[in-house]
């Protein structure tokens, strides 16, 4: 299973950006998209900006992942701290 990632955009330069990931900072491609601006939220996966999402739906898509790394958490039952 693919898992995209939300982040918001900080700034874009050409066909990549740098991207807020929750605090993690990455460069992505925008190959995919068009029309990509600074503040804009997207989905990432393997490096590449493939969906624009409004700031309600990152915010909710968020929220699933973070649910969805919890149980996962809950589930490895070897002691390590849940996220």
């Amino acid at each position: 299973m693919c898992i995209g990632i939300p982040g918001q955009i900080i700034s874009v330069d050409g066909t990549s950006a740098e991207v807020d990931f929750g605090g993690t900072k990455r460069t992505i491609s925008l190959l995919m998209l068009e029309g990509i601006a600074d503040g804009d939220w997207i989905v990432a996966h393997s490096g590449y900006a493939v969906k624009k999402l409004t700031e309600a739906q990152a915010h909710a898509n968020i929220e699933c992942v973070v649910d969805a790394m919890e149980v996962a958490g809950s589930k490895l039952g070897d002691g390590r701290e849940q996220v």
